[in-house]
């Protein structure tokens, strides 16, 4: 390749890399606010003056996650993090190469604060309580839309045409279990594995019989918690009835009281009269209001005695 192939060899090599930046600058989040303030949970912005900033614009930007007397815990916090002392091999491991470079290589952000969240105070609690809820949130926001389509993409290998009436319980079962087999590692099939398999739906049937059986023992639960409280309802309601009853009972007997009293008034006038009339219009309110007293009397005693007997009832 002649001198001047190879300059230009070289100018399309560096026209390629110069389109390739701006389509990544065009397409990549790079200018956006909310990520360029997710650094301050770099092990490494710990003591940037910025940081303590862009953790606060990050906590207020989820207003649904912290209150805001957590976010004043949040700022103490903060300053907690500032002063501790983090060992180096919590975020980065040291290594030399063959020529004796020095290679840093970092921890996964997940472990390395995962060591933070541990750290205790001197009578043994946990010494961040407000700040972990706001890093695990930022820690589990996905970083693009994989793994959403992934999983339209095993839906759709799971749903096939001869098996569209999975339901939903199904298919969250195959993919557990296929997560599962990824997560351990294993494609080989085992007699213990095979025989698993073929008791799962044995004993997702007693697991369902379980259910079932302690479905049903709730309910007889509730429905003799509920006929119980019905009862009482019932007791509750006679006694207000009968509350009611002796206040007319006791009403009547107090015009009767004044029957009786206006009868005695009228033949004492009577008497002193001679008035044969009036006396036996006295006599005939006197004995109609005695008639009268007697009854009320008995019917209070019966709904005393009723009364009685309910409030009994009640404090069983």
């Amino acid at each position: 390749m002649s001198t001047n192939e190879k300059i230009k060899f070289m100018q399309d090599v560096r026209d390629i890399y110069k389109t390739i930046a701006r389509e990544l600058t065009r397409t990549l989040p790079v200018t956006n606010k909310f990520l360029q303030n997710l650094q301050f949970m770099h092990p490494l912005q710990r003591h940037h003056e910025s940081s303590s900033k862009s953790l606060m614009i990050i906590a207020r930007d989820l207003p649904q996650l912290l209150s805001d007397d957590n976010l004043d815990y949040l700022n103490v916090e903060w300053r907690l993090y500032e002063n501790e002392t983090i060992p180096e091999e919590w975020y980065q491991q040291k290594t030399t190469s063959g020529d004796s470079d020095e290679v840093i290589k970092y921890q996964p952000i997940d472990n390395y604060w995962k060591h933070v969240f541990a750290i205790k105070t001197s009578s043994g609690i946990a010494k961040f309580v407000v700040l972990p809820q706001l890093i695990k949130s930022l820690l589990s926001l996905s970083h693009g839309n994989t793994d959403v389509e992934r999983g339209f993409s095993e839906h759709a290998a799971l749903i096939t045409d001869n098996r569209s009436s999975l339901s939903d319980i199904s298919i969250n079962g195959l993919r557990a279990t296929k997560d599962a087999v990824k997560f351990l590692r294993t494609t080989k099939s085992s007699r213990r594995l095979l025989g698993n398999v073929k008791e799962a739906h044995s004993r997702y049937q007693v697991d369902q019989e379980r259910k079932q059986r302690i479905l049903k023992e709730k309910e007889a639960i509730e429905a003799a918690a509920k006929l119980t409280k019905n009862k009482e309802l019932i007791l509750v309601e006679k006694e207000q009835n009968l509350i009611d009853q002796r206040k007319i009972l006791q009403q009547d007997l107090e015009n009767a009281s004044k029957m009786l009293n206006e009868g005695k008034s009228r033949l004492e006038a009577a008497v002193a009269t001679k008035n044969f009339a009036g006396v036996e219009m006295a006599q005939l309110l006197i004995g109609g209001a005695n008639k009268k007293l007697d009854a009320l009397k008995a019917q209070l005693g019966d709904n005393t005695d009723q009364m009685n007997q309910l409030r009994k009832k009640l404090k069983k």
